[in-house]
């Protein structure tokens, strides 16, 4: 009798152990993505008066696991398009207060500036005709001046020219000896930098708006672009390949004869093509041999983002938002908004018309960074919302 009721004793021990530590039971099998022990009762069945072993009863009740249901704040990255306006163009800018943009053609049809809300044409903007030739060129690039009053131009013609926007009056000519394909200005006004490429030679130069400034060296190959620090006295650019190897060099603006260089980048790339600083200007983004890539300034090396979105993308042009948001434009004519830092993808547009074949959507981000304007002839000039 004794030895019967030690080792009923010593069961009741083992299993009341069993379900302290949690009644580790192998639900291997079962299809519920989880297992819930709500309820676990021991009913000892013995009596005092009985010498036979009645082990107890284990009552396990399984609740199956919540249905999953999907993440009510998870949204598509495909961007939706806001509003669109009927109007024919190939360049396009927003104005510094963003409640404009100005829309230009490369035919002698006048620069037009309309609402940005509601696409009304608020101004026209006229280019001048060529002393040669009588002629009206168009427009290879434009450049709103920071306080909004001035607008820059230039293009076919060989010259930067500078309209007054209250009286529309063009106001400065600066002459130059081949076409402009690319003006840059500075964030302070001061400063304007363009490119001018011919058939056996390309070149860049600064405006300054009161003493002269440095110049860039030539070089025989292609300048591309051409980008401003906003907060320091910098100056990037992006060509094919300078004949020391580099294809990104950062410059000091001073009052020397040429441009003192201070950085080279990226000289294991080849073909650079787009160039520009962040708003704090902290980073340089580069679109070199149709890849994004990321200078930090600050920690004096590049960022390498730990997943390549960009693999299977050929991009040609990059830009930054005032929020930090880095916008480049791939071959196949749609945009994708990364994080600089980490190279999450933000944001895709696809531009499901994509007009005539030979032209790039030219694209322009507002001022506060929430929307980005995009057109390309035989599309009509479409705003975006940005993430």
């Amino acid at each position: 009798m004794s030895k019967m009721k030690t080792i009923k004793n010593l069961l009741w021990i083992f299993i009341a152990a069993i379900c302290i530590v949690g009644c580790d039971l192998d639900f291997e099998g079962l299809e519920t993505e989880e297992v819930i022990l709500s309820t676990v009762s021991l009913s000892q069945q013995a009596t005092a008066t009985s010498d036979a072993l009645v082990l107890p009863t284990i009552t396990v009740t399984i609740a199956p696991s919540p249905t999953q249901q999907p993440n009510a704040t998870e949204i598509s990255l495909h961007l939706e398009l806001d509003r669109e306006f009927d109007m024919a163009g190939r360049l396009l800018e927003f104005s510094p207060d963003g409640t404009k943009i100005v829309v230009a053609n490369e035919d002698p049809d006048p620069i037009l500036i309309i609402d940005a809300q509601t696409g009304e044409i608020v101004q026209e903007i006229y280019k001048p005709r060529s002393e040669i030739d009588g002629l009206i060129y168009g427009i290879g690039d434009l450049a709103f001046f920071p306080d909004g009053e001035k607008l820059a131009g230039g293009g076919s013609e060989q010259k930067v020219l500078i309209w007054d926007l209250d009286s529309g009056e063009l106001i400065q000519e600066y002459q130059k000896i081949a076409g402009i394909t690319r003006i840059v200005i500075s964030s302070d006004g001061n400063l304007l930098a363009y490119i001018i490429t011919g058939d056996l030679m390309t070149d860049a130069s600064i405006i300054n708006f009161g003493e002269s400034v440095c110049r860039f060296p030539l070089v025989i190959t292609n300048y591309k672009d051409l980008a401003f620090s906003p907060t320091q006295n910098l100056i990037a650019g992006a060509v094919d390949v300078f004949s020391e190897g580099v294809n990104v060099r950062v410059w000091r603006i001073d009052d020397q004869e040429y441009c003192q260089p201070v950085l080279d980048l990226f000289s294991d790339g080849g073909y650079a093509q787009s160039i520009d600083f962040s708003p704090d200007g902290e980073l340089i983004a580069v679109i070199v041999d149709q890849k994004v890539r990321i200078w930090d300034l600050t920690a004096s090396q590049e960022i390498v983002w730990p997943v390549m979105d960009q693999d299977e993308k050929r991009f040609n042009k990059v830009k930054f938002s005032s929020t930090g948001q880095l916008v480049a434009r791939d071959q196949d004519r749609n945009f994708t908004i990364y994080d600089p830092y980490t190279g999450e993808v933000l944001g895709i547009i696809e531009i499901s018309e994509k007009g005539e074949e030979y032209y790039r959507p030219h694209f322009s981000i507002s001022p506060d960074g929430s929307e980005i304007a995009t057109i390309i002839p035989g599309v009509p000039l479409q705003i975006w919302r940005m993430p």
